[in-house]
């Protein structure tokens, strides 16, 4: 084989045109929209009170370690007064 007819098999050949792929905008469109929705449903929910009291989801200022303090306040009172307590945990996450 002449030099012309040769393709290196390297992982940076960029002589291929394999290895260029279509640049889409598409992710940071979804970005924008994500956070004007975000902005509208956190007003909805401060104006209507549309989530209860211990709802920490999307709640400035509330986090994950909050509630479980909270959690824990609750059972250990509960304890406290003799009576039963229970929990339901459910983790929703992608099913890849």
């Amino acid at each position: 084989m002449e030099d012309g007819d040769r393709c290196e098999a390297t992982k940076n050949n960029y002589t291929r045109i394999s290895k260029y792929r279509p640049v889409s905008l598409m992710s940071a469109v979804g970005k924008v929209d994500e956070a004007v929705l975000l902005r509208i449903l956190k007003e909805f929910v401060d104006t209507w009170k549309a989530l209860p009291g211990f709802h920490f989801g999307i709640r400035q200022g509330h986090s994950t370690n909050q509630q479980l303090l909270r959690l824990n306040d609750w059972t250990t009172r509960a304890f406290n007064h003799r009576k039963a307590t229970g929990a339901f945990f459910l983790d929703v996450r992608e099913g890849n």
